[in-house]
């Protein structure tokens, strides 16, 4: 049987992902664009989980589409919108 995740390793990845967006948000046009000419732009690997976030920025908003592995499922969240 698996081991459940702990408290720790959950607020450690959750720490993560918000340091992840915060580097966003003060460089949102920054990281590079995902599949070439799409809207989408991604983040990371983080650097614990390795993990990577994908972002559309439109104005003054942020969209976060997927926190995603980037060895598991790759692109199954491309048909996400905003």
């Amino acid at each position: 049987m698996k081991t459940p995740f702990t408290v720790r390793v959950v607020a450690n990845f959750i720490e993560e992902i918000e340091s992840a967006e915060k580097a966003i948000l003060r460089n949102p046009n920054g990281f590079p664009f995902v599949y070439g000419k799409t809207l989408y732009r991604r983040f990371g690997p983080t650097k614990i989980y390795r993990f990577t976030v994908i972002y559309q920025s439109a104005g003054n908003d942020l969209y976060i589409l997927a926190i995603a592995h980037p060895a598991r499922r790759p692109g199954y969240w491309i048909r996400r919108r905003i």
